[in-house]
């Protein structure tokens, strides 16, 4: 009888204050539908977290039989910090791959399964990512603008290739460690990968959903100046330009969101559109004045 191997997965959580979400994720990791990939291991970092995210994961781990490990921090000092004690916990267990996820995300059943088949079927792809969706059908217009928002970024980054963070899949001795002054990981592989004439894959029907979501405009705008100023400080200092959304990408994807979203928002897309400029010239005055959030 032929024997089929199992190739092992470890998958790295980063929260901070996630008490509303971090049980669903765990559950939806536990329950998925794998083939040819075994998981061996949940590692949580909970960083300076003053709510219940600690205890729920502590109770998830006593029913794991050891395969969710939880390591506290007692002080937050940024995700970088946290994913950079992942990536040293994983050296000391066997695994072929590594996937990193926020901890405000439920998958999909299959969503491993298909993070992970690209990098088994292709040696040259070394870095994959799920297509983040936000969980809201609300009408109102913060709920519009977030969906609005998040179907741009899936469609530039799936045209233009470029990871998103929400949950990425990256093949063993890939990174070792993350260095302190990138924002965040996902732009960071990109631009390593990009320059090392490597492939990564965004993977369109790999799906996770977002549970945190701005509820205020301000929220939005904010989210969206730490995002815009992440992407000028990674060319700066990089010297890697990451996709963003160029008057020819908007007038071509425009038939397309026009299907999903309507026609009649026009004052939607107006608000949207100040927010995103907005931002981007807070973005530009930010970098000048070397104002750069490192604890995202």
């Amino acid at each position: 009888m032929i024997m089929t191997r199992l190739f092992k997965v470890i998958v790295g959580i980063c929260a901070y204050n996630e008490e509303k979400t971090i049980g669903g994720l765990l559950s939806s990791l536990l329950n998925q539908s794998l083939s040819n990939f075994i998981l061996n291991k949940i590692i949580v970092v909970a960083s300076g977290c003053t709510d219940r995210t600690e205890d729920i994961v502590r109770e998830f781990a006593k029913k794991s039989k050891g395969l969710i490990e939880l390591i506290s921090e007692k002080e937050r000092k940024g995700k970088l910090s946290a994913l950079n004690i992942i990536m040293r916990r994983a050296k000391e267990e066997e695994y072929d791959y590594l996937v990193l996820a926020n901890a405000d995300i439920i998958c999909e059943k299959e969503t491993l399964q298909k993070v992970l088949q690209p990098l088994l079927l292709d040696e040259s792809v070394y870095a994959t990512c799920a297509r983040p969706v936000p969980c809201t059908n609300s009408s109102d217009l913060i709920s519009f603008i977030v969906r609005l928002v998040w179907f741009m970024h899936n469609e530039l980054a799936g045209r233009r290739s470029f990871l998103s963070g929400e949950l990425l899949a990256l093949r063993r001795g890939l990174v070792e460690r993350f260095p302190s002054f990138v924002p965040w990981e996902d732009i960071y592989i990109t631009a390593l990968l990009s320059r090392k004439k490597l492939k990564y894959v965004f993977v369109n029907d790999a799906i996770v959903y977002m549970k945190k979501l701005p509820s205020s405009l301000s929220e939005v705008f904010r989210q969206q100046v730490r995002y815009q100023t992440g992407n000028l400080y990674i060319k700066k200092i990089l010297a890697y330009t990451k996709p963003t959304l160029s008057f020819s990408f908007v007038v071509r994807i425009m038939p397309e969101v026009v299907r999903k979203f309507g026609l009649l928002r026009i004052p939607h897309y107006i608000v949207a559109l100040l927010i995103y400029l907005s931002a981007r010239l807070c973005a530009h005055f930010n970098l000048f004045r070397n104002r750069i959030p490192f604890r995202w």
